[in-house]
């Protein structure tokens, strides 16, 4: 399960059982207030409510900036596999809406035009 961190607790809780920074000093929680910065969690299907991963993301292309898990943990090809199948979700989706939006759109043209 992958989500994006629902408040400064959720944050402060990854960090603290984690161990990584992600909570620390408030430069993340900051930078995702701004929208600079999208702090992502990624849970196991079998323990959802405890921290697995923390994905930082770019808040406008989902580009992956990094991810760490317990004892610095960055790279798994397990996530791997997993963010490169939530990207290709991601892209899909927004096909999908701008395809809804044209639809819309065409549709309210049409409505006005007549």
């Amino acid at each position: 399960e992958i989500k994006v961190a629902k408040d400064t607790k959720e944050i402060i809780k990854e960090s603290e059982v984690l161990g990584h920074c992600v909570g620390r000093g408030g430069g993340y929680i900051n930078s995702m207030a701004e929208g600079k910065t999208l702090i992502l969690t990624i849970r196991k299907k079998t323990a959802p409510s405890t921290p697995y991963f923390t994905v930082e993301v770019d808040p406008i292309t989902f580009a992956v900036r990094q991810y760490e898990s317990k004892n610095r943990l960055r790279k798994s090809d397990e996530i791997e596999k997993f963010l490169t199948s939530w990207k290709k979700h991601i892209a899909k989706m927004s096909v999908q809406s701008k395809k809804l939006t044209k639809v819309r759109r065409d549709d309210y043209e049409h409505r006005i035009a007549n």
